[in-house]
């Protein structure tokens, strides 16, 4: 095959991730994903991310797919993120972008990248802060109530409603805590000794404040593989706003009128094979609450009993289960060779 695609592995041999994974988190089944990918003519090479050499020649010009990691501390991710990032320099084309990779499990270059490849289309506002002390000067002129949310983290881990700059100030403490109580110490006595020394933060957890969309039912989270959509319905938790992490999911054919056109718009700026969005909506207005190009959840695509597939009349109706693996190499190959 002249088509040859490299695959980057973890230190477990595992690739990518999978939500019905055999054995549990272990990703995609690589035997079915090589065949896949040998369907579509494309030979996928499977490569360990501590094997990759950037010096070597076989890897300039071609196609490299990685994924990425959520271990505490991001510390293999950071890893990786040094990798992918060489690969790039080194002319390997890597897919996704070392960007995307920057933005997975990082909510503050997420709303960076999201301004610039979509600007003020997404119906999402948001203001970054690296310390406690950047928000306390600028709380008095946010809106309220307003949605706070630590950088890292997924199903609604650190994410906080405020109703006022006192509420949010409190909670921005707690989750932009930055301990380290040796060095504080230290610090705490530089006042003393140099005069006018101003003390480090404490508080350097960053952060982001979003725009809250009120009365706002459920949300959406929409899957986009190559030119198929996959849609689950997610109702918000009971006494709460968010809806990640509820449990209270179904699938439905009725979806809001024009929301796998909004995706679809998103998903063509970007540039990408695939991507997850949660996307809600009031009324006509959709709002693009978050996005992940790099490992995402996949179960609303490995449960989903039917699909939307994107043609030249638009969007029509597949009743048929999907196999992730299938999906993802179609995917990748029309993505990188348009076949």
């Amino acid at each position: 095959m002249d088509k040859k695609i490299f695959l980057l592995t973890d230190y477990h041999n595992h690739f990518g991730a999978k939500y019905r994974a055999t054995p549990y988190r272990s990703g995609m089944d690589k035997t079915i994903l090589a065949e896949a990918f040998a369907r579509h003519q494309a030979e996928a090479v499977y490569l360990p991310f501590s094997e990759v050499n950037t010096a070597d020649e076989k890897l300039k010009g071609n196609f490299v797919l990685y994924s990425s990691s959520e271990h505490k501390g991001n510390n293999y991710k950071k890893y990786i993120e040094d990798i992918v990032y060489a690969l790039e320099l080194a002319g390997a084309r890597t897919v996704p972008q070392y960007r995307f990779l920057l933005a997975h499990n990082n909510k503050v270059f997420m709303e960076q990248l999201r301004n610039i490849v979509l600007g003020g289309t997404s119906g999402i506002q948001s203001r970054h802060f690296g310390t406690l002390e950047e928000l306390e000067a600028s709380s008095a002129v946010l809106n309220y109530p307003c949605v706070l949310k630590s950088a890292s983290g997924s199903l609604s881990k650190g994410v906080f409603l405020a109703q006022d700059a006192k509420e949010l100030v409190r909670l921005a403490s707690k989750i932009s805590r930055t301990p380290h109580l040796r060095y504080e110490l230290k610090d705490f006595l530089r006042r003393y000794k140099h005069k006018g020394y101003m003390p480090e933060s404490r508080f350097q957890g960053k952060f982001i404040v979003q725009n809250f969309v009120p009365d706002l039912p459920d949300d959406w989270k929409i899957l986009i593989f190559g030119n198929r959509a996959y849609a689950l319905n997610r109702k918000i938790r009971t006494d709460d706003f968010r809806a990640s992490g509820s449990g209270k999911l179904s699938y439905r054919k009725d979806l809001p009128e024009g929301i796998l056109d909004f995706s679809w718009d998103v998903f063509q700026k970007f540039g990408i094979p695939f991507l997850s969005l949660d996307v809600a909506c009031k009324g006509s207005n959709f709002y693009l609450i978050e996005f992940q190009a790099i490992f995402f959840g996949t179960y609303t695509l490995d449960y989903s009993p039917f699909y939307w597939e994107k043609t030249a009349a638009g969007w029509e109706f597949r009743e048929e289960k999907s196999i992730l693996e299938d999906v993802y190499a179609e995917s990748v190959v029309k993505f990188v060779y348009g076949s």
